[in-house]
């Protein structure tokens, strides 16, 4: 098996943590889930998962000594300071002072005074009103710059944090984190950054949300496949829709057993099974006029299979194995083969009927063309009648 189908396995097989973090936006714990879930299927293809698993573990705990370490400037501009809007908002704060004093003496003095003073308080408050305006703007600025470093400081270097945990953390509304983040985005200070869907999660790695959207489409796939196959099992009988939820139910104990053999040709031979079940449960579903033909399937034989093939899973993983066990393995795996041409039998008598038909058309239309001088060798003999009668009038002709 290739790289590429120990990654789709791999990645089949975790499918339901894949929904839990696009349905909540929390992929703390997604790279950890997957690292377990996926351990068995990396055996074969430690390189091509390796990366995969890596990608949402993050990037704080790399432990790829071939890769190069992070560097903080390739997803975040540098730092800012908010030394200088800070000074702004004091000079203003002061000169609003000074000049809101001003303006109140000038407009105390225009009632009782000349009419000068009247232009000197309009000339004061406008001042004082630019100055005000520069306390908000300098507090303003440097809040907002006091956060970006916060996010800088947060976001790197896992990459990726729900939207709300950061706003918890500066103290301001999600609705409020968004916009700001967004604007860090557009203005480039975040130069790797992404939302998902939502807005809910911040992901800054270009190689991180290009993982992300890979899982949204999979995910999206997945969804659409478990509404159709739901759609198409409601239009059927309760107890055939029933037995179909059972073999789907027996599939699942079988993928989750295959993650725990270590033996290549023995969960090679596991996962055989599984292809050949869930086809022959496809089959059924698209017509159920076969599930007579399932009766024992799916009463002994599906349920001791998968019986046999946790057994297996639990006595390879047992930490000390004796004799009684060894052998017990070894009569597991040599069924596993002829259980799976058993299978595969079944499933081929699906199409019986469908081969006999195929052959009756066959039939029927050969013998279609032949009445009709389409076939070869009538044409044969066509052209050779033809070639005579052609031959016969020349001959005819001359003399």
């Amino acid at each position: 098996m290739s790289d590429s189908d120990y990654l789709s396995s791999a990645l089949d097989k975790v499918s339901d943590l894949v929904d839990d973090a696009l349905n909540s936006r929390n992929f703390q714990d997604l790279g950890e889930s997957v690292g377990r879930a996926v351990k068995s299927a990396t055996d074969g293809a430690k390189g091509a998962v390796r990366g995969f698993a890596e990608a949402f573990t993050g990037n704080e705990e790399r432990q790829d000594t071939k890769k190069p370490a992070l560097n903080i400037n390739d997803y975040f501009a540098p730092e800012k300071s908010s030394i200088g809007p800070k000074i702004a908002a004091v000079i203003g704060a002061a000169g609003a002072f000074l000049f809101g004093m001003t303006t109140i003496v000038a407009v105390i003095a225009a009632v009782h005074g000349p009419s000068i003073m009247v232009a000197s308080a309009v000339v004061a408050g406008v001042i004082t009103a630019c100055n005000v305006a520069a306390v908000l703007w300098g507090f303003r600025k440097a809040k907002r710059t006091d956060r970006y470093n916060a996010y800088r400081r947060m976001l790197f270097p896992r990459l990726y944090m729900n939207v709300s945990e950061i706003a918890k953390n500066v103290g301001i509304s999600e609705e409020e984190t968004a916009r700001e983040l967004g604007s860090f985005i557009a203005d480039g200070s975040i130069r790797q950054g992404h939302f998902d869907e939502n807005r809910t999660c911040i992901i800054a790695s270009d190689e991180l949300y290009a993982q992300y959207q890979t899982l949204a489409r999979r995910e999206a796939e997945e969804k659409k496949k478990r509404y159709a196959r739901e759609q198409a099992e409601s239009a059927i009988d309760p107890e055939i829709r029933d037995m179909l939820e059972s073999g789907h139910t027996f599939l699942a104990e079988l993928d989750r057993a295959d993650d725990r053999i270590r033996d290549e040709n023995v969960r090679g031979n596991v996962l055989r099974m599984e292809e050949i079940i869930r086809k022959i449960l496809e089959e059924v579903q698209k017509r159920p006029d076969l599930a007579p033909k399932l009766a024992m399937f799916m009463t002994y034989y599906l349920p001791t299979s998968v019986k046999l093939v946790k057994a297996y899973a639990d006595m390879e993983n047992q930490p000390v194995r004796g004799e009684n066990i060894v052998t017990s393995q070894k009569e597991i795996a040599n069924s596993l083969g002829t259980i799976n041409d058993a299978y595969e039998n079944l499933l081929d008598s699906f199409f019986a009927d469908t081969a006999v038909d195929v052959a009756s058309d066959i039939s029927v239309m050969k013998t279609m063309m032949k009445q009709q001088g389409l076939t070869e060798d009538d044409l044969s003999a066509a052209g050779h009648a033809n070639m005579q009668a052609l031959s016969e009038a020349g001959r005819q002709a001359e003399q």
